[in-house]
């Protein structure tokens, strides 16, 4: 209904602008220059207008077309004109602003009427300037009002121009009242619009829509704080049945770590055996040719040495006899020579003395026969004692050298009996060994050879040495029996057990040195055996490996918990993720939520990267857990090492590795439960932020409550505010 009135007043308006212009044409052409001026002002307006009625239908249109919301709000907004678009959407969403009015038509409505004053001024101008002229240069009465006539004229002239730009005021008015009019109520439709089908793209259904899914999220907490609890139930019993299953393994893997190095020792024992009676066989048929002519030599030697002990002893007899007849024969010569010197010396006192000299030689002769008689006691004596002395320096020389052969042949023997011994537990060891790894053997077997040689050129260098040393130790003894031959009797028994002392030291020193000998070849062997231990540690890998294998498995349940925490953690980011987008979006219909939505970002960041430290603290921990697993396992293995090369007596140390598996056991034991401790500690520090989080949750619900009602407050002033702005042109219309 509105367009036919446009159509009429526009029609009116114009046809009154032509015809005044029509009477101006060749008799006023200043009256007709502001005319067509107020034309074309006119149809300026009128042209404005007709674009603004345009987009108003265009407008009324599309919501009449309008009967479902719309897919996408953007789609629909471009069915409108561009210059609607923009304030449609923001009164769509919830903004209180006007829909655009026209722009230059209330100026060109004022400007029309003070254009048509401007004429009519003009005129005006003109008309009393012909008139001041007129009543100038002329007097007469007539003249006068001929003259005047035609200002008087012109003055009618001089108003149509205000005729017409009042008419054409009017008429534009009219026509903009009139399409305010239409867009007024193509406003209206546009609420009714927004009311219903457009509501779900305005902010307040939006922010209801952002409380209900804080609601949610609210409701949904407790649900995650209960998934989280059995989570970390399931953690827990898993880790107890890794616990359990650990333990079973690690009773499995003792059992057949005991049974593999059982064999492995028995093996060893065995191979060490066979070689060993090997190389004490080859070893003893190496050193019996010398050990035979050694003792052949000491033999001929003691042999010797008897001999030269006795001529000695007999030579030393025959001395001290001849030195004694001696003695004797000096002794009478010198108590003959005196009785003949006192017997010439007392012949005066033989008268007086006589008696006394009968006396004194009887009793001299008595002394000397019983001199003579005590000297030839002791000296049968003598002889007897020195003849049982060098027959028992003799016997005991015998003896001594006999229990000095028999000490020699006895170590001889041990050693014999350990050499044999050691070769046939090396044989039987060998032999095991053999019988497992023939590959192995091969090399070994040449290592073994070339390492028994080795021993047995160094056992026959020792013996030559030890037969030289003894030989050297004999000459010694041999001069120093020479040397002491000039000595007296008195000294040979102190000589002789000196004799019998430096040569039970100098034995003892060669069976040290023999031991000492006997100790190095040993040392080869145990080397040999190490060497044979390096090489059976290709057969200890499997086992190793196995170890790996159960530390892996151990360490497995760890790793488990690791990923369900970090899927925990993924979960929750998403969760979080998706929360920062929703209140991306919240944060682009409503920017006085932006403050709050950030402070929920914020809080929920702080939350993540406290879950991401405690994540990463028991990451850390269960890696340490891993690490000193893993730092005691290589240690078991480098003690599994240590005891392959001491197999010969492992029983007790397999027995230790035991115990100290079962230490490691204990520990690992002791490392879950610290874990289960610090997953514990997670789950109440994860309960403590969840419940910071509801309380946090809590506060901006509460503050987006404050803001929903301060929101809904300003934006009842903002229509209070339109409706004083849209009483505003109706009141200037009853001014105009």
């Amino acid at each position: 209904m509105n367009r036919p009135l446009t159509m009429a007043a526009f029609a009116a308006g114009l046809a009154v602008v032509c015809w005044t212009a029509a009477g101006y044409i060749g008799h006023s052409p200043v009256a007709l220059g502001v005319t067509l001026i107020i034309a074309a002002a006119y149809l300026a307006g009128a042209l404005e207008l007709l674009s603004f009625d345009r987009a108003t239908r265009s407008l009324r249109q599309t919501l009449n077309t309008l009967s479902s919301p719309p897919a996408e709000l953007g789609g629909w907004l471009a069915q409108l004109p561009p210059s609607l678009q923009n304030p449609v959407r923001l009164r769509i969403e919830g903004e209180r602003t006007g829909l655009p009015a026209p722009v230059l038509t209330p100026y060109l409505v004022g400007l029309l009427v003070l254009l048509g004053m401007l004429g009519t001024f003009l005129g005006m101008v003109l008309t009393l300037n012909g008139a001041f002229v007129a009543l100038e240069h002329t007097t007469d009465l007539q003249a006068i009002r001929s003259a005047l006539a035609a200002p008087v004229k012109g003055l009618g002239v001089a108003f149509g121009t205000s005729i017409a730009g009042v008419a054409a005021s009017a008429m534009l008015g009219l026509m903009s009242v009139l399409c305010r009019r239409a867009r007024l109520q193509a406003a209206q439709q546009l609420e009714a619009r927004i009311a219903t089908t457009l509501r779900e793209f305005s902010l307040t259904h939006q922010r209801q829509q952002t409380f209900r899914a804080l609601q949610g999220q609210a409701e949904v907490l407790p649900r995650l704080v209960d998934a989280l609890q059995s989570m970390m139930d399931q953690l827990n019993q898993r880790s107890e049945q890794s616990a359990t299953q650990l333990a079973a393994a690690q009773a499995q893997f003792h059992d057949e770590a005991r049974a593999s190095y059982t064999g492995l020792a028995a093996a060893v024992d065995q191979s060490l055996k066979d070689s060993l009676s090997a190389s004490a066989r080859l070893a003893g048929e190496a050193l019996q040719p010398a050990v035979e002519a050694t003792m052949r030599a000491i033999a001929a030697e003691t042999t010797a040495l008897q001999s030269q002990v006795a001529d000695t002893v007999t030579r030393h007899l025959n001395g001290v006899s001849a030195r004694f007849d001696d003695s004797i024969s000096q002794v009478s010569a010198r108590w003959t020579t005196a009785v003949d010197a006192h017997t010439q010396g007392s012949t005066e006192l033989v008268r007086q003395l006589q008696h006394t000299l009968d006396a004194h030689a009887r009793k001299l002769e008595q002394d000397a026969s019983t001199f003579l008689e005590s000297i030839g006691h002791n000296h049968t004596d003598l002889c007897r004692q020195l003849a049982e002395r060098t027959t028992g320096l003799a016997r005991e020389t015998g003896k001594q050298q006999q229990q000095l052969i028999a000490a020699i042949e006895t170590q001889l023997d041990a050693l014999g009996k350990r050499v044999d011994a050691g070769a046939q537990q090396a044989a039987q060891a060998w032999q095991a060994a053999a019988s497992q790894q023939t590959l192995t053997n091969s090399q070994l077997g040449e290592r073994l050879e070339a390492t028994l040689t080795h021993v047995t050129n160094a056992f026959a260098e020792q013996s030559a040495r030890l037969a030289n040393t003894l030989h050297e130790q004999a000459q010694s003894l041999q001069a120093g029996l020479a040397s002491r031959d000039d000595l007296r009797l008195a000294t040979q028994q102190a000589a002789l057990d000196a004799m019998t002392t430096a040569a039970q030291q100098s034995w003892q020193d060669a069976a040290s040195h023999a031991s000492a000998e006997q100790n190095r070849i040993c040392s080869k062997l145990e080397e040999t055996a190490q060497r044979i231990a390096t090489h059976t540690e290709a057969q200890t890998a499997a086992t190793l490996s196995q170890v790996s294998q159960l530390m892996q498995t151990a360490a497995e349940a760890p790793r488990a918990a690791a990923d369900v925490i970090i899927q925990l953690r993924q979960e929750l980011s998403a969760s979080i993720a998706r929360d920062n987008e929703m209140l991306v979006e919240r944060s682009r219909i409503m920017e006085t939520m932006g403050g709050l939505l950030d402070a929920i970002n914020h809080a929920a960041t702080e939350q993540r990267a406290a879950i991401d430290a405690l994540v990463g603290t028991a990451a850390d921990l269960l890696e340490r857990t891993t690490n000193t697993l893993q730092t005691r396992v290589d240690a078991e293995a480098s003690r599994m090492g240590e005891l392959a090369s001491q197999l010969d007596g492992s029983a007790v140390e397999v027995a230790s590795l035991g115990e100290a598996m079962s230490a490691a056991v204990e520990q690992f034991g002791t490392a879950s439960a610290q874990l289960a401790g610090n997953l514990q500690r997670i789950e109440e520090a994860l309960d403590k932020s969840l419940n910071r989080s509801d309380e946090q949750m809590a506060y901006y619900v509460a503050q987006a409550r404050e803001i929903i009602d301060l929101s809904m407050m300003s934006q009842q002033r903002i229509v209070d505010d339109l409706q004083q702005i849209k009483n505003r042109p109706a009141a200037l219309a009853d001014e105009v």
